[in-house]
């Protein structure tokens, strides 16, 4: 009898997303955040966690900074954060529906779904979407400032 792996689901920029449970460090409230000049618009800033120093990641439509909540992500590269919409977060145990990995335009890779009341919530790859964030990241800030988009200026 195989037992079915646990996630949390929650909510990102209204989008319904799944994470596997030994991803999840802790979905906290955060700080203040800093922001950084030439970053992507997915990057709301950096957030002080216990001792280290994140960059928390926002998919709300260009917002740059989420509901001051976020979800801690622990992958073998280190700590990452994702603002999360407030509230309606939940733990489940399911068996979800594998798919190819798939990046989509804001870099999130998912790798699933994971239904739970009629609703399917993308599962995200954390290492592979923290990957993508981070080439994202640093290839903002390798390009001339000349080639970069107007979002990434500021």
């Amino acid at each position: 009898m195989s037992i079915d792996p646990t996630f949390c689901l929650f909510h990102s920029g209204s989008r319904p997303l799944a994470m596997p449970v030994e991803h999840v460090a802790e979905i906290t409230e955060v700080g203040p955040l800093v922001r950084i000049s030439r970053c992507p618009q997915q990057v709301a800033g950096l957030c002080v966690y216990h001792q280290h120093v994140l960059p928390v990641l926002s998919l709300g439509g260009g917002l740059r900074i989420p509901d001051e909540v976020a979800l801690v992500a622990q992958t073998e590269a280190g700590l990452w954060a994702l603002g999360v919409d407030r509230g309606g977060t939940q733990i489940v145990t399911a068996r979800p529906a594998r798919h190819d990995p798939a990046r989509d335009e804001s870099g999130v890779v998912t790798v699933g779904l994971v239904r739970r009341e009629g609703v399917d919530h993308g599962l995200i790859d954390a290492e592979a979407t923290w990957r993508s964030f981070r080439a994202m990241i640093e290839g903002t800030f390798l390009a001339p400032a000349s080639t970069l988009p107007n979002s990434a200026r500021s």
